[in-house]
Formats: structure tokens, sequence, C-alpha cells
């Protein structure tokens, strides 16, 4: 497959694992009961200026420690989300930054909907990663399944806590007023730490309980794509179908991604 297929994949994994493996809630009446996390002080990108004036400053290993068991425990009781997103991305390709949005669902263990406002969708259920592009008159059906392994180190909702120390490493966990932040990268010893397009990821939370707000994904080409969440519902109703693509007829499917992919 081409390159820029491995690169999304990580990206688009990472951006689940990390939304649904450190947004959590304890929903009010059970679990099944869909829940509303805080939305960012600053959804919109050219307000986050105003935010980075001041610094974040380092957590104790102390607080460190308590931080991620609190995360841990929490996120036990998220099954599904449901977000709107803002997407900036920066690639070599690009003359400017792009800018695009949409709503994002997930599921445990791993199933997904990316459905962006200007028609796109890209969706994961059993192993199976389907697009469609309207626009374009483009879809397409890869079979992830030869992945298991792998994803299931990178994918699982909570193995961003649980392979700390081996398949990433933590390199910073910092706070600022009400906001957290922790900035990881791919385990020196892994595969993905040597060989991976993967750089760091820097995620950052808030409110109470903690729900994430903005994601940061890294490559080591110098690619970024940043995503900021706001309207966060935590273990929504789903309806059938959700993780399904309709393509219609005379849209032939691919088995890769197109070369030149806008979101």
């Amino acid at each position: 497959m081409q390159h820029y297929f491995f690169s999304f994949i990580p990206l688009t994994f990472t951006l689940s694992l990390a939304t649904l493996g450190l947004s959590a809630q304890t929903p009010a009446g059970g679990g099944s009961t869909a829940a509303k996390a805080p939305a960012p002080a600053h959804p919109r990108p050219e307000l986050m200026a105003a935010q980075s004036i001041r610094p974040f400053q380092q957590l104790s290993a102390a607080e460190r420690d308590a931080l991620l068991a609190r995360l841990k425990q929490e996120s036990g009781a998220v099954t599904a989300i449901r977000s709107q997103f803002t997407q900036i991305s920066k690639t070599a390709m690009l003359v400017k930054p792009e800018i695009s949005t949409g709503t994002l669902t997930f599921k445990k263990p791993m199933a997904f909907r990316y459905e962006y406002d200007n028609g796109n969708i890209f969706t994961l259920e059993r192993g199976s990663f389907t697009y469609y592009l309207p626009a374009q008159k483009q879809a397409g059906k890869i079979d992830l399944r030869r992945y298991d392994r792998l994803l299931g180190k990178y994918a699982d909702p909570l193995g961003i806590i649980d392979h700390i120390g081996t398949d990433f490493q933590l390199l910073e966990a910092s706070r600022r007023d009400d906001r957290v932040r922790l900035k990881l990268a791919p385990g020196t010893g892994s595969k993905q730490g040597k060989r991976g397009p993967l750089s760091t990821v820097t995620i950052e939370l808030t409110g109470e309980p903690l729900a994430i707000v903005v994601l940061l994904v890294e490559m080591k080409n110098g690619d970024t794509l940043r995503l900021e969440f706001a309207s966060t519902v935590l273990n929504p109703p789903l309806p059938d179908g959700v993780f399904s693509v309709k393509i219609p007829l005379g849209v032939v499917p691919k088995e890769s991604l197109p070369s030149n992919l806008n979101f």
C-alpha cells in the first residue's frame, strides 16, 4: 500500500484511543445513560493563542502518578463517545494549514466513524476500514485484520496508559490552571518508536471529571495534526449501521486510499 496510508492509520488510531481512553466521565444513573463532557474554553483555533500565554507547570512525580491512576480508573466508565471536532493539518505538501470540521463517533473496543462536514466519511468496524469521498466519487474498503496485534497495542482504549514505560514513554505531565497536559512518544524499544512514522502525541484535558479538549499528533517527517473537541457526549445511544458506509451504485470501492486525499 501507499506510504500515505500507513501515515494516515497511526493518526486515526492514535486519535481514537486518546479520545476514548482519556475522555472519561461516570454516567449518572447507569452506564447506558448519555453524559455530556465539558466543552473546551476556546474551541476555535484563533483563540488558542490566548491560552498559550500562561505556561504549563510540570507536575511532581506524585501528582503525575495520581493523574495517570485517575485517568485509568475513569476511562472504564466509557464505552462510546460522540464529539464535534476541528482538525488543523500541516504538511509539507500544503501551502497553508488545512482546517476542517466534523463529528467523531467511537465505540469500544475499536469501531469509529469520522464524518466531515464536507461529506467525507471514514469508518472502521470489525477490522474493515471503509471510506467514501462524495465530491471525488471515490470509495474504498481495506481489510485491517492482519494488523490485529499492532492494533491490540496501539488502539486499545487503555493502551496509552497501560503501555507507558514499554510501548509508550511519558515525556511530560504538566498543568495550567484547570487544564492538564500529557506528552507521549512511542517507546524507544518498540517497533513504532524505531521505524514508525509517529513522533509525539500531546493531549490536553480539562473539566471534572477530565475530558480531552486538544490532541496534537506530530509525525517524524514534520507533519502535524491538531484536533480540538467540543460538545462531547459520553456513552450516547448509537443507531444501527453508524459504523458502516452506504456506497452509491456506480462507485467501485478500491483496496487503497486515493493518492490525493482532502479532508
